[in-house]
């Protein structure tokens, strides 16, 4: 029963947090204008690839500074801390994936441009 509170917690607080900056993201763009033409054009004046842009790039930031600090933390715990044979093992596992989690994120935030290219190409 926690497992299903936990989720349902989860999922609506991202819910409502998307709900939020996709509000956010296209407020004012001016989407009436929009039909699937100037959709996909070259990038000039087009709300959805400027606003895609910044959103991924503050979540790229956010969660990239999120993981760095993350790392900074654990790298302290292992160096300063007395850290039982057991725990060891958690803990540099630990350190590895928040490496690769901050790795993705500033990937994320540093590809923006590309990555909403590659979203708002029609392809063949």
């Amino acid at each position: 029963m926690g497992f299903l509170k936990k989720a349902v917690a989860t999922i609506g607080t991202t819910a409502a947090t998307m709900s939020v900056y996709a509000g956010q993201a296209f407020a004012g763009a001016g989407l009436d204008g929009i039909n699937q033409q100037n959709v996909y054009n070259n990038h000039n004046n087009n709300p959805i690839y400027d606003k895609g842009v910044k959103v991924i790039e503050i979540v790229g930031g956010v969660g990239g500074i999120a993981f760095t600090l993350a790392v900074m933390i654990i790298t302290l715990f292992i160096i300063f801390g007395s850290i039982s044979p057991q725990k060891r093992a958690t803990y540099w596992i630990a350190l590895i994936s928040c490496v690769a989690g901050a790795f993705v994120f500033f990937g994320a935030f540093g590809f923006a441009d590309g990555i909403m290219t590659i979203a708002t190409s029609k392809g063949k």
